[in-house]
């Protein structure tokens, strides 16, 4: 019990260091100066493809992306901090080993940490080892690429390709509307016109003010207020909106002068017109890309899912073609999946039974959950809903391959874990024989994690966020009723097979906390797979199961039919 708390303080010590870090990094220069450097460094600094100064950590994310996103990564670099500390603590041998590194780098007065309490052994982590070479290196690498999963502007790039490449049909009544408040500003009502097949100058300055009346719409929208007061140009305070506004109102005096020449222009453009609408273009143009990523950047702001910043843009007239990744989760939702399988798992496990244990039956879980959905990625007929309609029973084949898969991954998982485990008063065994003496009966629990989880991927849709209003709204992230069920079924898995297995095996019976413990673990961690897991399912699979009759043969042949159908009916 003295071990105890010192151990939690060091542990908070970590966490809560780590997160503070990784919002205040120190911005490294590498200076590619040759002097004093061997040939064989000179030659590298030669063939560079990126000579000069190069910035080794980008600038910290958090003024820059969702308060979501920002929050996620954030904790996860303060998870792989713990991780470390729990893995010097509980293993001596490596921290001998790192002390052997450091003394490479650092002076030699390097003090011995072999008998260190927990929170010098904290302290460590955190002081030392992300300031000494190579551990620096390796936190700055980790750090940059969790900034790039972290910062919005990667992916508003993105977006706002994918808008610049869309084809665009903004609604007859809105181009009237925007062409009736131009007349009044001194345009010729022939001078707004928007073709989608053919760029001429009008037509580019008709998406551009079209766009922005839009734009307008949208920040008058209580959805979007917070996206609008967040994003601000670079290395300023003023907001985005504001600043393409301002560049559209600086061209409408361009506009003027240049629609007006070409009304008067009858026959072959002059030298100077040619010039002025040349220049007039390109500017559009450049507002176009400018409202292009403020349109991305308050997308990606207010809206969680692909789908769902689909469905926005089509409203605005946007045809876009959803990301093709399948059911399979995106790094977000296998971000979420981690931190929730260390709180519940292998942080308590760590700490009961060591670093190496419970990063094994961690990864173990972490399989038996991704297991149902990639099947279902790799045959979609089995899990397809439409099939399942078609047969006269329910589909057992689906849910019963999910569970053997998974429970082979964790018997090989475990094998291969099971080299690098010590043989204990508990297991005297290592390899194959520790799983067929020691561990078999947990492959009833990944296995059952498996077969519940295929069964409710295989059962219901994913609601439409736009129709949930108030505490219903909780449909976005889950449903209570996958994860009550799980929840349940698991309970009942464990107390029927996996305890009585493993009392057999020790040879006792577990002691009434122990034993409760237990259930409340394995029920809390399925309630929240249950709850998370089913509906990032639907929520991929959902928008990419809709089927384009126009490249389908046989979906295009009944549609076909039904119109008949439907012109038969209507004539008669």
């Amino acid at each position: 019990m003295e071990f105890l708390t010192p151990m939690w303080l060091g542990f908070a010590a970590v966490l809560l260091s780590a997160m503070s870090r990784f919002n205040n990094p120190q911005v490294l220069l590498k200076e590619s100066s040759t002097q004093h450097e061997n040939w064989w460094k000179q030659l590298k600094h030669i063939l560079s493809l990126n000579p000069g100064q190069q910035n080794l950590l980008l600038r910290p994310p958090r003024a820059n992306t969702t308060v979501f996103r920002y929050r996620l990564y954030q904790f996860l670099y303060a998870l792989l901090a713990v991780l470390i500390y729990l893995l010097v603590l509980f293993q001596p041998d490596i921290l001998k080993q790192i002390q052997v590194i450091i003394l490479w780098f650092a002076p030699e007065n390097m003090p011995n940490l072999k008998n260190a309490g927990p929170l010098v052994i904290a302290a460590f982590v955190v002081l030392i080892l992300p300031n000494v070479p190579p551990f620096r290196w390796a936190d700055i690498k980790i750090r940059s690429l969790l900034y790039e999963r972290a910062l919005i502007p990667a992916q508003q790039l993105r977006e706002m390709h994918r808008l610049k490449m869309a084809l665009y049909n903004p609604p007859n009544n809105l181009v009237e509307q925007v062409r009736e408040i131009a007349v009044t500003e001194g345009f010729a009502a022939s001078d707004i016109a928007y073709d989608s097949k053919n760029p001429t100058t009008k037509s580019l300055w008709g998406k551009c003010i079209i766009l922005m009346e839009q734009i307008k719409n949208w920040e008058a929208d209580d959805h979007y207020k917070t996206a609008f007061a967040v994003l601000k140009e670079p290395d300023s305070e003023k907001r985005s909106v504001a600043a393409v506004m301002e560049m559209q109102q600086n061209l409408i005096a361009d506009a003027r002068v240049c629609f007006a020449e070409l009304r008067m222009n009858h026959g072959e453009k002059s030298e100077a017109l040619n010039n002025r609408e040349t220049v007039f273009r390109s500017s559009c143009r450049t507002l176009l890309v400018k409202t292009y990523s403020l349109l991305a950047g308050i997308s990606l702001h207010s809206h969680y899912s692909d789908h769902e910043r689909i469905m926005q843009f089509g409203k605005l007239g946007f045809h876009l073609e959803p990301e093709a990744n399948g059911p399979i989760p995106n790094p977000n939702d296998l971000l979420i999946l981690t931190i929730i399988l260390c709180i519940f798992l292998v942080l308590p496990l760590a700490d009961k039974l060591g670093p190496v244990r419970g990063i094994m039956i961690g990864i173990v879980m972490f399989s038996a959950v991704l297991t149902p959905i990639v099947l279902a990625y790799v045959c979609p007929r089995m899990s397809d809903r439409k099939h399942q309609q078609q047969r006269h029973g329910p589909n057992v084949l689906y849910p019963v391959l999910s569970g053997i898969l998974a429970a082979f991954f964790g018997f090989l998982i475990i094998v291969i874990g099971g080299q690098f485990i010590e043989p204990s008063t508990y297991c005297n065994y290592t390899g194959y024989e520790r799983y067929i003496n020691c561990s078999y009966p947990w492959s009833f629990l990944h296995g059952g994690i498996a077969i519940l989880l295929a069964i409710r991927l295989g059962t219901g849709e994913y609601p439409d966020v736009n129709l949930l209003q108030g505490i219903q709204r909780y449909r976005e992230w889950g449903n209570i009723k996958d994860a009550v069920i799980c929840a349940f079924f698991m309970l009942m898995i464990t107390v029927a097979l996996v305890i009585p297995e493993q009392e057999m095996l020790r040879g006792n019976s577990l002691e009434y906390w122990a034993y409760w413990k237990m259930l409340l673990r394995i029920t809390l961690m399925s309630f929240v797979l249950g709850f998370i897991v089913p509906t990032w399912y639907r929520a991929q699979n959902n928008y990419n199961n809709k089927v384009d009759r126009r490249r389908d043969p046989k979906e295009r042949e009944r549609f076909k039919q039904e119109l008949d159908l439907i012109q038969h009916n209507m004539r008669s």
